[in-house]
């Protein structure tokens, strides 16, 4: 709505923000263009207030996929269309935007939006839209897990159904089509949807299922490949492992930002896309990539040296991923756990790692230096059999 800006509040600028999405085999599948406010410019208790909301794991999306593996459940995948422009403002802050660029139209001038509906861009627009969508399911009759805040089970007669939330991104299981069918149904009525149909790609993920065979495989090859030019490393020779053996990184003197931004190569962005292929598929380079991120704001040539030879480890072995198998069709999970004992490093601190397995594949992992200093092997060991067993334990509360 147009109005005059009232005295004491700020308009926000906005901006179109214009993008391409992807299909899974990296073929254009549509140009998006998209009228996006300037969060940036909110101050929290003049027009905006409470900005949190919660989004799926990915443990929790690789949980359930292992399940639905082992017990052949139907897992789809649906998309919601501009969700965030579905969410009243009633009740938050009072938001004014200015018009968007190229708008002109005689007797406006000077007059602003008084926004009131949400639209991408605000920093509470993420809280808006989760509202939206819990109240949907709840009113469905799901209830939502105790833990996981993004996951929504129901059981009808003798079947559940589960619906993993990553913002606008839904995948549903059950055993029973027809569940799946009306809450698509339901889903449609309510929301601007697009139905994916099998779950095959998500969250830049390759998911590649045999019903016949009980397994699935989940990669990210196209991502691996799309850093790779990015980077222009297309052309680099591939080698055996992501780190040299007994090479250890030492931190130099802290950057300035003005240093920061002087550098002619973009280590801390390879360091990202790197932490979020270890979120996704890699759990192999979880420790390298935990020992580069210690650097993001003391760094040199040397660093930007070790995080390309793990680019190149990927060039290599980019098709690999996490099988599941679900012929055990049991679902039980273990726990491997380990510890470096590191009194003789200058941080004198061990490293822990753990994995749970599940399907006869990962599901879970973690590499990160412990808080304390272990004086005695049996102390190190059970700080992070502490560590893997409360993970294990959480799973049962899914």
């Amino acid at each position: 709505m147009l109005t005059k800006l009232p005295i004491g509040y700020k308009a926000l600028p906005c901006h179109w923000a214009l993008a391409m999405k992807y299909n899974a085999d990296g073929s254009i599948e549509r140009f998006k263009a998209r009228l996006v406010a300037q969060g940036n410019h909110q101050e929290f208790g003049v027009n905006c207030d409470e900005v949190y909301a919660p989004v799926a794991r990915f443990e929790s999306l690789r949980l359930v996929l292992a399940i639905g593996t082992i017990l052949d459940c139907h897992i789809h995948q649906m998309d919601v269309h501009t969700a965030f422009l579905d969410g009243s403002m009633d009740g938050e802050q009072k938001v004014y935007m200015y018009k968007p660029p190229g708008y002109r139209q005689s007797g406006h001038e000077g007059l602003v939006y008084e926004l009131k509906n949400n639209i991408y861009g605000l920093k509470h627009a993420p809280k808006i839209w989760y509202n939206v969508l819990h109240k949907f399911f709840t009113g469905l009759g799901f209830v939502r897990c105790n833990t996981q805040y993004c996951i929504y089970v129901q059981k009808v007669g003798e079947h559940w159904i589960i619906v993993v939330v990553y913002v606008d991104d839904l995948t549903i299981m059950s055993k029973d089509m027809r569940l799946i069918n009306q809450l698509k149904s339901d889903l449609s009525s309510r929301f601007k949807m697009k139905d994916l149909g099998d779950i095959h790609y998500i969250l830049k993920m390759e998911v590649r299922r045999n019903r016949k065979k009980r397994t699935m495989t989940i990669s990210q090859h196209c991502y691996i490949n799309d850093l790779l030019k990015k980077f222009k490393m297309e052309g680099c020779a591939s080698v055996a492992t992501p780190q040299l053996r007994g090479v250890e990184l030492e931190a130099e003197e802290r950057m300035s930002a003005q240093q920061i931004a002087s550098q002619d190569f973009d280590y801390r962005v390879l360091v990202g896309s790197l932490k979020y292929l270890v979120r996704g598929t890699r759990p192999e380079n979880a420790n390298v990539v935990r020992e580069l991120s210690k650097y993001l704001s003391c760094y040199n040539k040397t660093y930007w040296v070790a995080a390309r030879r793990v680019l190149k480890y990927l060039k290599g072995t980019s098709t690999y991923g996490l099988v599941l198998d679900g012929n055990s069709r049991t679902v039980t999970y273990e726990v491997y756990t380990d510890a470096s004992f590191a009194y003789q490093t200058k941080e004198c601190k061990s490293v822990t790692g753990y994995v749970i397995s599940m399907a006869g594949s990962s599901v879970s992992w973690c590499s990160s230096k412990q808080d304390s200093i272990s004086s005695r092997l049996p102390k190190r060991n059970s700080l992070h059999l502490v560590n893997a067993v409360n993970k294990a334990s959480g799973f049962g509360t899914y």
